[in-house]
Formats: C-alpha cells, structure tokens, sequence
C-alpha cells in the first residue's frame, strides 16, 4: 500500500471519528478533527507531487492544490470558530462549486491523481458532516427558546 493511501485511509478514518466525537459532544473531538486536518493537508502535497508525476502542468497543479488547502484551512477555522472562519467558509464554498468542473476539465487525459479526488472527497465528508450538526444545533436552540417563551 503506498503512503498517499495510508494517509488518505487515515484521514478518513480520523475524520469519521472526529466528526463522532463533535456531535456526540464528547472529549477529544477538536484534537480529533485537527488531526483530520493535518492529514489532508499532508495528503494534499502528496497528491501534487502525484499529479506532477502523471504529467498535469505546473500552473495547473499548483492551482487545484492551492484550492484544496484553502478549502481545507477553511474548514478548519469553520469547524473550530476561529476569526475568518466565515469568511473563509464562504470563499470554501465557492471552491467547492469551481473545483470539482475545474478537475473534470483538466482530467480528460487522466492526469489528476486519484489521492487528489481521495482527499477532496473526505474533506467533503468532513464538511458536509459538520455543516450538518451545526444546522441541528440551530434548530434545537430555536426549538428551546420557543419553548422557554411559551411558558408562563
């Protein structure tokens, strides 16, 4: 098994249990999840050297991963409400629209490695997961103030 898979299945697995552990609101989540993050951010240089390796250019390569890593230190700062976190969220959010056409584009010979789409692919997970809780989170809040307003 090479590096980049065991670094991508660790990721992944990281991630899961992070993710776990934040909805749960058990110890150790945010360690978890920075964990999560310095893989993928990792895995993201890997996956440029494999890019450079199936031949993408050097313009195109530094751009998807240059994209991937402020996706991923935004989500980073989103996850754990650090200054900027919104608006790096927003600027991730429309990463996440421009990335994935900008990757089928430059694919159509095949040159972008799969490591890349691996970790794209969990910090999509991640993402998704979070994004997920917090609007749990919101509606829960309203849904006991409701409550606490309509008591007498």
């Amino acid at each position: 098994m090479k590096i980049n898979q065991l670094i991508n299945w660790g990721a992944f697995s990281i991630a899961v249990l992070g993710t776990l552990f934040k909805v749960m609101h058990w110890p150790g989540a945010n360690m978890l999840l920075i964990g999560a993050f310095l893989f993928l951010f990792i895995a993201t240089f890997l996956s440029f050297k494999a890019n450079k390796e199936n031949e993408l250019g050097d313009t195109s390569n530094y751009v998807l991963c240059i994209l991937l890593l402020l996706l991923v230190v935004g989500a980073c700062f989103k996850t754990f409400h650090w200054p900027g976190g919104s608006e790096l969220s927003d600027l991730g959010h429309i990463i996440f629209l421009v990335l994935p056409v900008m990757i089928l584009i430059l694919n159509k010979e095949n040159k972008v490695s799969n490591s890349y789409w691996v970790s794209f692919l969990i910090l999509m997970f991640v993402i998704i997961s979070l994004v997920r809780t917090q609007i749990n989170t919101l509606v829960t809040e309203k849904d006991n103030r409701e409550k606490i307003e309509a008591t007498p």
